[in-house]
């Protein structure tokens, strides 16, 4: 295998995880709800979150809304809570349908999964 190719289309995808990711944060930020929408980024570990924390009365808030991770050259959806699912999006921005694993499903149900979408 090719790894400029690999390395290519890695840094392809964690471009469009980010950019992807910030749509989302941007799209927090404009709602209004009393939840702080907070961005984070780690390329060395290749895990890329969107976290929302804060208070409800007097309860504490603190939830990943999403959490994709670059693997083995592949876009790993491990958390998401939005309502369309961010799927669509990925490969709208071009990651490639075959390298979308959905990791919060049980491995015997993830091709069925994303086929289906």
């Amino acid at each position: 295998m090719d790894t400029s190719i690999t390395v290519d289309k890695m840094m392809m995808y964690r471009s469009v995880v980010v950019n992807v990711l910030e749509e989302y944060h941007r799209l927090n930020l404009q709602a209004e709800s009393e939840l702080e929408s907070m961005l984070v980024c780690d390329d060395h570990s290749q895990n890329y979150l969107l976290v929302l924390a804060g208070w409800q009365g007097q309860k504490r808030i603190k939830q990943v809304q999403l959490h994709l991770r670059l693997r083995t050259n592949q876009v790993w959806i491990e958390e998401d809570w939005t309502e369309d699912g961010i799927m669509g999006d990925l490969i709208r921005s071009g990651v490639d349908h075959e390298s979308i694993v959905l990791g919060f499903l049980p491995p015997q149900v993830r091709k069925q999964a994303v086929d289906y979408i």
